[in-house]
């Protein structure tokens, strides 16, 4: 008699979770973090809540493109997990804006 080989598990996926989870405190973070431009225009609260989502959307948009190109490059594996791929994208544009207002001493440039 000849043994079977058992039956290959089934590949357990992380939970996507966290990364969901942080991307979207990072993106308010990244909001907050991003100033709105100086000058008369600036005052008006419609240019706050333009700018706030204006911030969002782009964000995002940044996001999508790194994940079509992640995706692209990496053909016949399995492609990254979206909420990974924002959470990564998101902490990097927020560590290098948060960078930047601590270079300028918190004066908007």
């Amino acid at each position: 008699m000849t043994a079977t080989p058992p039956a290959p598990s089934p590949a357990t996926r992380r939970p996507q979770w966290p990364f969901a989870l942080g991307a979207a405190v990072l993106l308010g973070l990244l909001v907050f973090l991003t100033p709105p431009g100086a000058g008369e225009a600036a005052r008006g609260t419609s240019f706050l809540v333009g700018h706030v989502i204006g911030v969002a959307i782009g964000a995002l948009i940044f996001c999508g493109v790194v994940y079509g190109v992640l995706r692209l490059a990496s053909r016949g594996r399995t492609p990254p997990a979206v909420p990974t791929v924002a959470f990564w994208t998101l902490l990097v544009v927020t560590l290098l804006s948060l960078s930047r207002l601590v270079g300028s001493g918190g004066r908007t440039p």
